[in-house]
């Protein structure tokens, strides 16, 4: 017998069962039907919670590696800040120097005026 034939008696059997007997096949069908629905949720409601949390957790990190990365950040801007201070330092104490060196050429060259 192949699963053709014994489906078409299963369905033979089925049909002739009285609507009493069918009704407690439905009932259980029902039954079961919510109790997976009722899992399915259960399923996703955890499955979704365990998201969020992995997901609140990897935010928790990155904003532990964004705080080390602005530390950083903050780090290398002060370099910076400082490096260009000391450079403007330079300047002005060079503008003071060329300053008193063509200060020192215009009295060399009057002095030298003077005397020739």
């Amino acid at each position: 017998m192949d699963d053709k034939e014994k489906f078409k008696l299963i369905h033979k059997e089925w049909e002739d069962l009285p609507e009493a007997e069918k009704e407690i096949w439905h009932k259980q069908h029902r039954e079961a039907k919510e109790r997976y629905r009722e899992e399915l949720d259960k399923y996703k409601r955890t499955k979704k919670e365990k998201r969020d949390m992995k997901k609140k957790e990897d935010e928790n990190n990155n904003e532990g590696d964004k705080s080390e990365d602005s530390i950083k950040e903050n780090q290398e801007l002060e370099k910076i800040i400082k490096a260009f201070k000391e450079r403007k330092e330079k300047r002005k104490l060079g503008k003071k120097m060329s300053v008193s060196h063509q200060q020192a050429k215009v009295k060399i060259s009057k002095f030298l005026e003077i005397e020739a």
